[in-house]
């Protein structure tokens, strides 16, 4: 049964259907090997707008067997976020700091790296605990909650944050509820999420489902503001497509927060109705092509987009500079993921799935094998996008 994890409304205004899914980062060792299919609906609060996956995947099945370490990613924004909490929250080395959801570490180690001493955090998969605990001493193996603060008696800090986590969870009130009793008075919290304005506007697709929760910057506006935090800078950034970074303080109270829920609920119906036609001419473009295009990049945004749409059999394959990927089969499209070959993909449409922070980098690479013109991106934000998408958002600003 459907409940928002931001108002725990029960009802939902619009449904997008994206079929029996599987979970992508499962790869198959090959195609005969069986797989689990779930329902994958995308739902909008009929009271909230809030957008979210209606029936979250079981995180024992989603999570197992996984090895994500944040410090991987390209996180080159990590030292300006260093510098912008260190003065907009006024910190000193002596600054009692905790994260919400570390992984393996990486910005508390940068953290430490700049001199804060009183440093902590929390992390539930135990493999990136395990690899945290070894950069940082005061690392907890649990979830955030206030049962966990009760056990472990943590008060008065001065910063919590969190990057790239809220998206995950579903209990988002009990989370943002813990922080606010364990910050000091006026104490303060930075939030980096996902923002899912730009997805809206530009017909993306790209859903995950590992991603419980699609933020809008009015739902999480509403997120925090009901949770007693006062908002005082906010801005956007470029990581894992577009992310929106909040620094916030401790608030006494709720904070009334208003706007325009018939315009928010138009902007997503207009956005769930536009995915039988993006399917439709995706399908086209594709079929147009002589040779079929491969996919360079296959994480799960770009897998799922692949699944989504139903395009598997108008790909050649994946191609990923991952060792630990190759020769693997992607769920449900079967589409094999091999290491990049010029011999075997030659005279070929390169279709590029990764973020816009690799981009640059790969059309450096690939520009010396084939035609820049026969480079696009299916991943947002992105200035290469194929003509038939350009097309479809012009469209939209025009009615707009």
């Amino acid at each position: 049964m459907f409940k928002c994890s931001i108002c725990n409304h029960k009802n939902y205004k619009y449904k997008l259907k994206l079929g029996k899914q599987p979970i992508v980062h499962h790869l198959l060792n090959n195609k005969n090997e069986n797989y689990q299919l779930y329902d994958f609906n995308v739902v909008t609060c009929a009271k909230c707008a809030h957008i979210q996956i209606e029936n979250p995947f079981d995180p024992k099945i989603l999570y197992q067997n996984y090895f994500f370490f944040s410090s991987s990613k390209n996180n080159q924004h990590i030292s300006l976020l260093i510098k912008q909490m260190t003065s907009l929250f006024n910190l000193n080395k002596d600054s009692k700091i905790f994260e919400i959801g570390c992984n393996d570490g990486h910005m508390l180690a940068d953290l430490k790296k700049n001199g804060f001493k009183n440093i902590s955090g929390i992390e539930p998969t135990k493999d990136a605990y395990s690899l945290a605990k070894k950069k940082v001493k005061n690392v907890y193996n649990d979830f955030f909650n206030q049962k966990f603060l009760n056990k472990k008696k943590l008060r008065n800090y001065d910063l919590i944050y969190s990057r790239q986590v809220l998206e995950h969870l579903y209990d988002l009130n009990e989370v943002l509820e813990a922080a606010h009793s364990m910050l000091k008075n006026n104490g303060k919290l930075m939030i980096e999420v996902p923002l899912h304005d730009m997805y809206i506007e530009n017909y993306d697709y790209t859903f995950w489902e590992e991603h419980i929760n699609y933020f809008t910057k009015k739902s999480l506006f509403n997120l925090l503001f009901r949770n007693k935090f006062r908002i005082f800078h906010h801005e956007t950034i470029l990581f894992s497509g577009k992310s929106i970074v909040i620094f916030a303080e401790k608030y006494k109270k709720k904070i009334k927060y208003s706007f325009n829920l018939s315009n928010e609920h138009k902007k997503i119906k207009n956005y769930f109705d536009g995915f039988s036609i993006f399917k439709k001419s995706i399908q086209k473009y594709l079929k147009s092509m002589k040779k079929k295009p491969f996919i360079y990049g296959c994480g799960c945004r770009s897998s799922n987009f692949v699944n989504f749409l139903g395009i598997g059999k108008l790909i050649e394959c994946f191609v990923d500079d991952n060792k630990t990927k190759q020769n693997k089969i992607n769920p449900l499209n079967h589409l094999e993921i091999r290491k990049f070959n010029i011999n075997k993909l030659k005279n070929r449409v390169v279709l590029l799935g990764v973020c816009t922070e690799f981009e640059s980098i790969l059309i450096k690479k690939l520009k010396t094998y084939c035609k820049i013109d026969n480079i696009f991106s299916i991943l947002q934000p992105s200035r290469i996008l194929p003509t038939f998408w350009k097309n479809m958002i012009d469209k939209k600003l025009k009615k707009y």
